[in-house]
């Protein structure tokens, strides 16, 4: 059975099954990497349980992506799968970074890796900061880690494709269920930094009240 075959099915069911609030994005995205943390597969398992016409098909999917993922790139995958299933990717960034002597080399996220020369609003330079940008319209919304210090400090800027500052945008830090801290930018759109330890973090973004959608952040030891 082929991946189209199966999308076609979920989309068949899911349409009668309805979304699935109990679950979220990030879930689901997990789930087929078979990363989901363990407080939350109780709760993935119920929801398979409760949709035994989709479970099937959702469970050929993660073998897919586990076991051939040369059959379709797995973030095609994963969009094509949150739409049949009725839910809209919300993610901004996926983030891996690993330290190495010192420094922190990037894992995943090299696509929205930028260079300082580039960027007008920065803190420090060289090799002790780096910067990953996602375009959401009508913003571009920046992350920036400075590792010249243990443990690293995070902060956030926020401007428009014409480099105009946004005030007020909203930088909501979990770690698994437990909100860790919350940052604003302020009138130059720039946030305060703060430190963060090794750990995966989802950074919800918002501004005037409207969710631009998450930032995956890990930092590996």
């Amino acid at each position: 059975m082929n991946i189209e075959t199966i999308l076609n099915r979920i989309r068949q069911n899911s349409a009668q099954t309805g979304k699935g609030n109990e679950i979220t994005e990030s879930d689901i995205l997990k789930f087929a990497e078979d990363r989901l943390e363990h407080h939350r597969v109780s709760i993935m398992n119920r929801y398979l349980v409760d949709h035994p016409e989709i479970a099937e098909e959702i469970q050929i999917l993660r073998r897919m992506v586990l076991t051939k993922p040369e059959m379709t790139p797995t973030a095609h995958l994963h969009t094509k799968v949150l739409d049949t299933l009725g839910l809209s990717s919300s993610g901004l960034m996926d983030i891996v970074l690993k330290k190495v002597g010192g420094m922190l080399k990037i894992i995943k996220g090299q696509d929205h890796a930028v260079t300082l020369s580039t960027q007008l609003v920065t803190r420090s330079g060289g090799d002790d900061e780096l910067i990953f940008q996602s375009e959401k319209s009508p913003y571009f919304i920046l992350c920036h880690i400075e590792h010249r210090d243990e443990p690293p400090s995070l902060y956030f800027s926020l401007k428009t494709k014409d480099n105009a500052h946004v005030n007020n945008g909203r930088f909501r830090v979990r770690k698994g269920e437990r909100h860790i801290f919350e940052i604003v930018t302020d009138k130059m759109g720039i946030t305060t930094p703060q430190s963060v330890e090794d750990g995966n973090y989802e950074i919800d973004v918002e501004v005037n009240k409207e969710k631009l959608g998450t930032i995956n952040l890990s930092i590996q030891g």
